[in-house]
């Protein structure tokens, strides 16, 4: 049978969220997992009166005003007694078993974190977003164990491997490569990270063609400047294959 999992703290960032955090906090709690979730929005700014707009929800909100993803989601983890920590993007809704895989490997003892996927389910998206989804989802899918980054639109971590490392960067502004910095020094301790490519969510964000380009072009410089400051290969910094390319 399946095992019961522990309390499990699920934290959501917010930023300018208001189109997508209600329908994000609705999935988490329409999940079909096991676990025992207690779900922290982190408010970081320009969501107008949040607390109204999820009153009717079992949440708590959190404030940060940071304009720092990493320490949004440093601030969601605070005073955390929960064993596992989720960390969701609030543009991303979760399939119902989502959280069931991405927790498996925790609970079993066959990881230290894990990062899941998106969905091939794009309706309603512009060709951009479209582009951006299946991309990812196709990289993502294609993973081997174990990986040197981690994935913070959909991930779990331990809180134990969390606090060893010391969370998140907060001298990363905005979100910007802070999650696969921390994923690097969670390898480099040891700990391990698992691809779960069953774990999958739609990523509820629209793209332009400049915008997509844009987005690509910050994260590779970021990839290559992370790639020269570490002891690891190009390839952990990589999404695609030579195939790919």
């Amino acid at each position: 049978g399946r095992m019961r999992a522990p309390l499990t703290r699920v934290v959501i960032p917010a930023y300018r969220a208001t189109r997508t955090i209600r329908d994000c906090v609705c999935a988490v709690l329409s999940s079909t997992t096991s676990a025992d979730c207690e779900i922290v929005v982190v408010d970081d700014g320009e969501n107008g009166d949040l607390a109204a707009f999820l009153a009717d929800l079992p949440v708590a909100i959190v404030p940060s005003f940071s304009g720092s993803a990493a320490a949004a989601r440093n601030r969601g983890a605070e005073n955390c007694t929960a064993p596992l920590l989720v960390f969701l993007d609030a543009d991303v809704m979760i399939e119902p078993c989502c959280l069931e895989h991405l927790l498996a490997p925790l609970l079993y003892g066959d990881a230290d974190a894990t990062v899941g996927n998106y969905s091939r389910d794009v309706a309603g998206l512009s060709f951009g977003g479209r582009y951006k989804q299946l991309y990812i989802a196709c990289m993502n899918g294609r993973r081997r164990p174990y990986l040197h980054t981690f994935w913070t639109a959909i991930g779990a971590v331990e809180a134990r491997a969390f606090a060893a490392v010391g969370g998140f960067d907060t001298a990363f502004k905005g979100a910007n490569g802070e999650d696969a910095e921390f994923g690097a020094r969670l390898a480099a301790r040891g700990f391990r990270i698992l691809p779960v490519p069953d774990a999958r969510g739609q990523h509820r964000h629209s793209l332009s063609l400049r915008q997509l380009v844009a987005n690509d072009w910050r994260k590779g410089v970021f990839a290559l400047r992370h790639y020269r400051q570490s002891d690891g290969a190009l390839s952990d910094n990589c999404h695609a294959t030579r195939r790919d390319k």
